[in-house]
């Protein structure tokens, strides 16, 4: 007669026995490939200048009292503060000074699924602003004068007024993206 094994011991034994080699294979294998993932796509980032605080963003620095595309051949670069109806803004907003006969473009951009502009008695039509195309919005974009901004901007640089800085390069020596970039978008 078999000498008969208790419960506990029975299964231990059968534990050891199926122990496999290819367990740790299976385990080490998307480790691995982790591991290089992380390498060769989050590494070049933390190296990148693009990270420094003082431009983080690899944008173009424009200086503090620059004016417009015509006359003294600067651009100016405002960002408006935008104060909702019936709500007092935190900090007071500033008033851009433009010379006379400055040529102002002014573009729009948001977060929502459209941007509507509201016509106040022909603005848009006065601002040459445009919403859309062939009664389709754009989206989440829109702008004013932007075309003559453009063609005023394009003379200076022309004639020699104003000199468009190259891109810079961030530290793993790649240029700075612009909007000729897809990594842009």
């Amino acid at each position: 007669m078999r000498k008969q094994r208790s419960p506990i011991t029975r299964y231990r034994g059968f534990r050891r026995s199926r122990f496999s080699p290819l367990l740790l294979t299976g385990l080490l294998v998307p480790t691995v490939l982790i591991l290089v993932a992380a390498a060769v796509f989050v590494l070049p980032k933390l190296g990148s200048h693009a990270a420094a605080a003082i431009n983080s963003d690899c944008t173009l620095i424009v200086p503090r009292d620059p004016l417009s595309a015509r006359g003294l051949g600067k651009i100016a670069v405002y960002d408006p503060l935008v104060i909702d109806q019936g709500t007092q803004p935190a900090v007071a907003p500033v008033v851009p000074t433009l010379p006379k006969g400055a040529i102002v473009g002014i573009w729009f951009g948001s977060n929502g699924n459209t941007l509507t502009l509201q016509d106040s008695d022909g603005s848009l039509k006065a601002g040459r602003c445009v919403n859309g195309a062939n009664g389709s919005l754009f989206g989440q974009f829109a702008y004013c004068n932007a075309p003559n901004f453009f063609r005023a901007a394009n003379e200076a640089i022309l004639n020699g007024k104003v000199r468009v800085p190259p891109l810079g390069r961030a530290k793993d020596g790649r240029t700075c993206p612009s909007v000729r970039d897809f990594s842009v978008v």
